[in-house]
């Protein structure tokens, strides 16, 4: 409760899991009833993971330079302008809808990956400050933020899509539409910005982290000639 890193790195894994959830849950209603594509729903979900595949080498290169938190960051950042283009994007349009996916899925992979390397530093914190070897417990608690997320984000906009009056298998006037398309735009949008915010000024950066495995390292060398003697 005490580790200020832990509280925003599982806050944003939280949040990061309920953006997920909510692009998941609603997808195909929003490609299908809204944009009016429905033979390209799953091209574009397909594509999206592919991007982010693709796209994790990338960011791995920017950590190295920016700082893993920073790049986090300007993913979350790129993401949420991606989501932000729904609100405009025209029914109908292959190939802007295609463009706008492959953004949103830029992030996807890289957001996973950057936050299991900033684990690993917290885990490094954690034993430099406690003295003990709790890893597995904290990387079961940020499993378990992203799938607490992902969960939340389905009982939160299925009822809002009841309340907006949309009708999955029915007829939807244009002012349902658009009411679907502000909360599948807004949505994951706020989320994002409100991970870039909480994660913006995260305590363990590359400094903090060379500084952390320079202790445990020095520890280590330490412990290594008692053992001996011992």
């Amino acid at each position: 409760v005490g580790n200020r890193a832990l509280r925003r790195l599982l806050m944003a894994d939280l949040l990061m899991g309920l953006q997920g959830g909510i692009n998941g849950s609603v997808h195909f209603f929003f490609v299908i009833n809204v944009l009016a594509l429905p033979n390209a729903a799953s091209l574009y979900l397909v594509m999206i993971f592919v991007t982010g595949l693709i796209c994790v080498p990338l960011f791995v290169a920017l950590s190295k330079r920016f700082g893993k938190h920073r790049t986090l960051c300007f993913g979350a950042l790129q993401s949420s302008l991606a989501t932000a283009s729904l609100f405009v994007v025209p029914a109908g349009s292959f190939w802007w809808v295609f463009l706008i996916f492959v953004l949103i899925g830029v992030n996807i992979g890289a957001k996973d990956f950057l936050m299991r390397s900033m684990m690993a530093d917290v885990i490094d914190q954690d034993r430099v400050e406690v003295g003990a070897e709790r890893s597995a417990l904290y990387y079961s608690m940020l499993t378990l933020t992203a799938k607490v997320g992902a969960a939340l984000a389905v009982g939160i906009i299925f009822p809002v899509l009841d309340w907006v009056g949309f009708d999955p298998g029915g007829l939807n006037d244009e002012a349902t539409l658009n009411g679907v398309r502000i909360v599948v735009a807004m949505s994951p949008t706020l989320v994002t910005l409100a991970v870039a915010a909480i994660m913006w000024h995260f305590p363990i950066g590359r400094a903090e982290q060379e500084t952390l495995r320079a202790q445990l390292a020095e520890r280590t060398a330490v412990r290594r000639p008692e053992s001996r003697v011992n």
